[in-house]
């Protein structure tokens, strides 16, 4: 079992309601859901009300995403669902906002390409990828910001393993 935390849940008290709130919540039809539980099991020991309703609730405020842009987020990377809201996403929406000067829809568009920066550490992942594209490519910073759009992922890669 590869998550064996899952045998201490109730079925009826912890489980389906879980399978419920992500499946509504989440448009997910019982395949997607399927894939997505295999895949992250952790996902089942996170708390509605203090985890995933939270989590949900600020990425769809924050980013003023609908339902399903969303769940099409969390289908492509459901570790969103358990970060810190005040110790990842906000202050990784922050940094994104700032430091690249985003605007709210840039800032949308760019987590909806590729959720999984809002798992990227800012210190460790981040700013040190922006300051070696930067001064790699000696790029202003204009230049990198249209390059980043364009490929939203590049700012999460590794300097050692992916871009020296």
């Amino acid at each position: 079992l590869g998550y064996p935390q899952l045998l201490g849940c109730s079925i009826h008290n912890n489980l389906e309601p879980k399978f419920a709130f992500l499946q509504d919540r989440l448009q997910l039809n019982d395949k997607q859901l399927s894939k997505m539980v295999l895949g992250y099991p952790q996902l089942l020991c996170c708390s509605i009300k203090d985890n995933l309703g939270p989590t949900l609730d600020s990425l769809t405020d924050r980013l003023q995403l609908n339902d399903k842009q969303v769940s099409k987020m969390v289908m492509t990377h459901p570790p969103i669902l358990w970060l810190s809201i005040d110790n990842n996403l906000e202050p990784t929406l922050e940094y994104l906002t700032n430091r690249l000067q985003l605007t709210d829809k840039q800032l949308s568009k760019m987590v909806l390409t590729c959720p999984r920066l809002l798992g990227c550490s800012i210190e460790c992942n981040l700013e040190p990828t922006w300051e070696y594209l930067t001064d790699r490519l000696q790029l202003d910073e204009k230049q990198l910001l249209k390059m980043v759009m364009t490929f939203p992922p590049m700012l999460g890669y590794s300097i050692d393993n992916n871009l020296e």
